[in-house]
């Protein structure tokens, strides 16, 4: 293998990391910070690559989805707890 062929090789390792850590924790300060590499080079890639791009959006949705099942978990314990601020927080947004 060659140096560009280890630098490709290493770069979408990275990536591949980047993009299960967005999974996880979909703030991008954050991500970058795991895997050892700048906002620069993250957005450098999100303009250079389509492909990187859609992955990176669907991982930020997955991750998303992944808080929001957290935060809600959190709600639903405090509410059982018996605190008004969480039942009326429940009940502003989910109350038909």
């Amino acid at each position: 293998m060659n140096r560009i062929q280890k630098i490709e090789h290493s770069q979408n390792t990275i990536r591949q990391a980047l993009i299960a850590q967005l999974e996880r924790t979909p703030i991008i300060e954050l991500a970058c910070d795991k895997v050892g590499i700048s906002r620069t080079t993250f957005y450098r890639w999100i303009h250079s690559s389509k492909e990187f791009t859609k992955a990176v959006e669907k991982s930020m949705t997955t991750g998303r989805e992944f808080i929001n099942d957290l935060a809600e978990s959190q709600v639903i314990s405090l509410i059982k707890q018996g605190e008004i601020k969480a039942i009326r927080l429940w009940l502003a947004h989910n109350s038909a």
